[in-house]
């Protein structure tokens, strides 16, 4: 039995992918697999010579040779023969030679195929999520619909279904952080320019396809009971005997061996048990994922802060503070070192185990205030700053949105009356504090994106529905 991957390919597989021209080969395969997609036949040399010069005609690069690394000019097709004859020496490709015709024909190899779609299906992931709650349901159809003599490839697909979806819960954090990584390397980016990406990219990305729809619109705990209860009740020994012949008559030519059975049985506990074990506490695990992304959300209301203080330098507080949340370790945002808090001066390597030490009342209080004076700039600027924080709260925030609202019971972002970037950031945060219990309204959004122009530059935002709670 084959039981490592490198055993199935070619000890040079990895090399179209790992030398200089690896985006040039990545791409060239992906298109020659996406043509050849369509039949299960084999495509004559010319066909595939073809797809690659169209492509490498179209490039405003200099090519290189795989092997050698010399320049390789500007003849297409003498180019394109030499990366048909590296990919099939690679074990990208297969060729065969039709005994009928004296041709050479070509197929994708089937690891090939295999890992371009498992790279197709990242890009796709980071450019569109997928829906996690399509897992969730999926599972729920099948165990809804459940068919004895299909229990083999019922239960395979669901166990399929919840691996998938433990995977990208898992990697949901690990995206947040990556996604912060890219943000603050790029040097180009203006202050501003790192808040539309947020009031956008994090929406569409954290926000609508994650919390939005996992917590609230197809909450896992609506199927949850459901899910166990028919889990428990396959587990019954009838039942687990009827789906024990199924995997015997379609896996061991019906052998009822006491191994065959034991295997079986093997087969249907283990994979039951792991979709059992995940939905007693998806709960759970999708409310810690939620606290993280809370508290990511309460550092992007800083970070919006920052933008707002013009008395400090406020590109560098975001990239630094940004950086901090980046380089905090595995966990995105969990509220421990992110912000350097012993810098701020509010705790030393000491305040975690040193009590804290007791006010003393003075033994005079001094009542004659009349000899100090306060200087009446450090009054301003203490009423401004308390007034800017007040702003910001969820109860403001709640009170802004259903002045906008009116006596409507609910509306769309891109109507409200956005007067300055304070209404911008308001609607922001709107979205940020919608999951919080004292807030008066709701959010959903629509999925498509408005402008405003705000007199020096167009902002973009993602729009959504503000709905007033009953």
């Amino acid at each position: 039995m084959i039981g490592n991957f490198f055993e199935l390919v070619s000890d040079k597989f990895f090399h179209p992918l790992s030398n200089k021209n690896k985006v040039l080969n990545y791409r060239l395969l992906a298109i020659i697999n996406e043509q050849m997609g369509g039949e299960l036949g084999q495509w004559p040399r010319e066909n595939v010579l073809d797809w690659i010069i169209d492509y490498i005609s179209n490039c405003p690069i200099d090519f290189y040779d795989d092997d050698t690394d010399e320049d390789e000019g500007k003849d297409y097709r003498r180019i394109a023969s030499n990366k048909l004859r590296y990919f099939v020496n690679c074990g990208w490709l297969v060729d065969e030679n039709d005994t009928r015709t004296l041709k050479v024909t070509y197929q994708m190899d089937s690891a090939a195929i295999a890992l371009l779609k498992a790279m197709q299906d990242v890009v796709d992931e980071d450019s569109s999520p997928s829906e996690y709650t399509s897992y969730v349901y999926n599972i729920y159809n099948s165990l809804y619909n459940f068919k004895y003599d299909h229990a083999l490839e019922m239960v395979e697909s669901m166990y399929s279904h919840s691996r998938d979806l433990t995977a990208r819960l898992r990697g949901l954090n690990v995206s947040i952080k990556k996604y912060l990584q890219k943000l603050v390397n790029n040097p180009n980016l203006s202050p501003k320019e790192i808040l539309d990406q947020f009031l956008i990219e994090y929406q569409d990305k954290v926000i609508l396809k994650a919390f939005n729809n996992l917590r609230i619109k197809d909450n896992p705990a609506k199927y949850q009971n459901y899910i166990i209860n028919k889990i428990d009740n396959l587990m019954l020994e009838d039942n687990l005997n009827k789906m024990i012949d199924d995997y015997i008559e379609k896996k061991r030519d019906g052998a009822k061996t006491p191994s065959n059975i034991a295997e079986a049985k093997e087969f249907f506990v283990s994979r039951l048990l792991y979709i059992d074990e995940q939905f007693k506490y998806i709960e759970d695990n999708i409310e810690l994922l939620y606290k993280r992304n809370t508290a990511y959300a309460e550092a992007a209301n800083s970070r919006i802060r920052f933008l707002l203080n013009e008395e400090v330098d406020i590109e560098g507080s975001i990239v630094s503070t940004l950086r901090n949340i980046a380089n905090s370790g595995g966990d995105a945002v969990d509220g421990y070192g992110a912000f350097d808090i012993f810098e701020l001066g509010r705790l030393t390597e000491n305040s975690l185990y040193n009590q804290r030490a007791r006010a003393r009342k003075p033994a005079s209080i001094i009542d004659d205030t009349s000899n100090i004076v306060v200087d009446e700039e450090v009054l301003k600027e203490a009423r401004s700053r308390l007034k800017n924080e007040a702003s910001f709260s969820h109860r403001s925030i709640s009170a802004y949105i259903l002045n906008q609202l009116g006596t409507r019971d609910k509306m769309e972002a891109k109507d409200m009356n956005i007067k300055a970037f304070d209404d911008l950031v308001k609607m922001f945060l709107a979205c940020l504090y919608s999951q919080s219990r004292t807030v008066a309204y709701k959010i959903e959004f629509t999925g498509d994106v408005f402008t405003w122009d705000s007199g020096t530059r167009p902002i973009k935002m993602s729009n959504f529905i503000a709905e007033r709670k009953k």
